[in-house]
């Protein structure tokens, strides 16, 4: 997989009812077992890490604990559906609802013992030994699931390994389950971003002409919102659009796309160019994407991954690959940091996103150009190191030694950038910001974005490390609390 072409430019600054109740039991006994040869799945708040304010009730499953407050005015539907495989297979069988139908067929709200009920009544619905998932939605939302087998031997009532196995032998299941408060959290607001498409005669031609070619940039784009939305990790919901798209000349050997790049785009909030050839990356003072791609690979998935990274960068994120050290380049102890999986670490075949992302991002919002404090003042007020020896007895006046490590080259610098002591406390605390947040001509205005730290008591010494997506979490999850990074001493061998 080809990586990015050309100089990847960074941009320092971004650069968003209630109804009357009906008590109604089964029509023949029931019974909830397991199943040992079915797969059953169960989601709510007891099960499978389900939404913490939905749950379903006896006797379909044992009773659940919670804590949260009962929601009467809601409008739940419950959707009936075979499964295979643990997929849904084709239409629902049946649809309840709280106005439609009667009796113990419409979705009715208990208010006494807080709870909604209806009753499926299951013999006109298909093969009674098949397997059938529950669904309870409000809206388009689905709040929990449960799955049921129909007329399968009882044996006793257990859990499974996905949750309580449930099979059920009579005519009529009565559903119950409780929502709360909370269950569906408010609407998210929708961050829309205008963009404009431009595409080489070329890269046009080799897909097939011009509607070839824009159905494949609309393709890369509907992927691009998938990519942002469906982890469901930010604070909006991102509606990129590309609203036009033209085709270029292109310069073949020469210019390579830095016309189109610097090209203005007025009316629109980004430029994306697609090349065979040419300096891909992100270019924040043009807010222009650039894919340069080989032609014979330019529909394969890696094209599309790296638009994802570069529009990462669009709403504000860092390279966390610029951030890492390799053990075998670092000749003050070996010692290698890696910041974790991210879409803007490696982007092909990824599909999450660091925590340093996401926040960078949601302080961003929906605004284009940010200005730099969005990343420059994301640091918590007090950033401290504290030495303490493997009882947890803090370690006075021990060395502390901070080796920076270059944006992007992926090594720690043997020479220090600060020797500090811990005070009586064993505790040294940063005077100034030891990333020089501001520093101009630097990526995201910081002189470094990691610093391997080195601490020495006595005989004992050990180390860690301090990149600038931990201390800005830190200030993400809690403007107010300080950053302390705890380093353990140990004998040395």
């Amino acid at each position: 997989m080809p990586s990015l072409t050309g100089i990847e430019r960074v941009l320092p600054f971004l650069l968003a009812t209630a109804l009357a109740c009906e008590r109604d039991g089964p029509t023949n006994p029931a019974t909830v077992r397991p199943d040992q040869s079915a797969q059953f799945a169960i989601s709510d708040g007891a099960h499978a890490g389900g939404n913490a304010h939905f749950y379903f009730l006896p006797p379909l499953v044992a009773p659940p604990k919670y804590a949260g407050v009962f929601d009467p005015t809601v409008h739940p539907i419950v959707e009936v559906a075979a499964i295979a495989a643990g997929a849904i297979v084709g239409s629902p069988l049946v649809s309840f609802t709280t106005t439609t139908a009667s009796g113990s067929e419409r979705v009715r709200v208990d208010t006494t013992d807080e709870l909604y009920i209806v009753n499926w009544h299951t013999k006109p619905y298909g093969d009674r030994s098949g397997l059938y998932r529950i669904s309870v939605k409000l809206g388009t939302t689905v709040l929990g699931y449960v799955d049921v087998s129909l007329g399968r031997t009882p044996a006793t009532l257990g859990a499974g390994s996905r949750g309580e196995d449930v099979a059920w032998k009579g005519g009529s299941i009565p559903i119950k389950f409780r929502i709360e408060k909370g269950a569906i959290p408010p609407a998210k607001p929708v961050w829309k971003f205008t963009i404009l498409g431009a595409i080489s005669q070329i890269t046009a031609d080799y897909l097939g002409g011009f509607d070839a070619a824009a159905r494949f940039m609309r393709a890369q784009i509907d992927t691009l919102n998938s990519r942002f939305n469906t982890p469901n990790v930010f604070a909006g919901e991102f509606r990129f659009s590309l609203d036009s798209i033209y085709v270029f000349a292109g310069c073949r050997f020469t210019c390579m796309g830095w016309p189109e790049i610097a090209r203005p785009h007025l009316g629109f909030d980004y430029r994306y160019i697609v090349d065979w050839q040419g300096p891909g990356g992100w270019y924040g003072e043009y807010d222009v994407v650039f894919l340069s791609w080989p032609l014979s690979q330019i529909t394969t998935p890696g094209a599309t991954d790296a638009i994802v990274h570069e529009f990462g960068h669009a709403r504000g994120a860092i390279d966390t690959y610029a951030i890492k050290a390799d053990g075998q380049f670092n000749p003050v102890n070996g010692a290698s940091y890696h910041p974790g999986r991210s879409i803007m670490d490696y982007p092909y075949g990824e599909t999450v996103w660091d925590q340093h992302s996401i926040n960078l991002i949601n302080r961003s919002a929906d605004v284009v150009n940010a200005p730099p404090t969005y990343i420059t003042e994301a640091f918590p007020s007090l950033i401290g190191i504290v030495v303490d020896d493997e009882a947890g007895v803090r370690q006075a006046n021990a060395t502390i030694t901070l080796y920076p490590v270059p944006w992007f080259q992926n090594r720690v610098d043997p020479n220090p950038r600060f020797v500090v002591y811990s005070n009586t406390q064993g505790e040294y605390v940063f005077s100034q910001n030891p990333f020089d947040p501001g520093t101009l001509g630097s990526p995201w205005l910081m002189s470094y974005p990691n610093y391997l730290v080195v601490a020495r008591a006595g005989t004992l010494s050990g180390y860690g490390w301090m990149p600038i997506t931990d201390v800005q979490n830190t200030w993400f999850s809690n403007p107010t609390a300080p950053y302390r990074l705890r380093i353990t001493v140990r004998p040395t061998p």
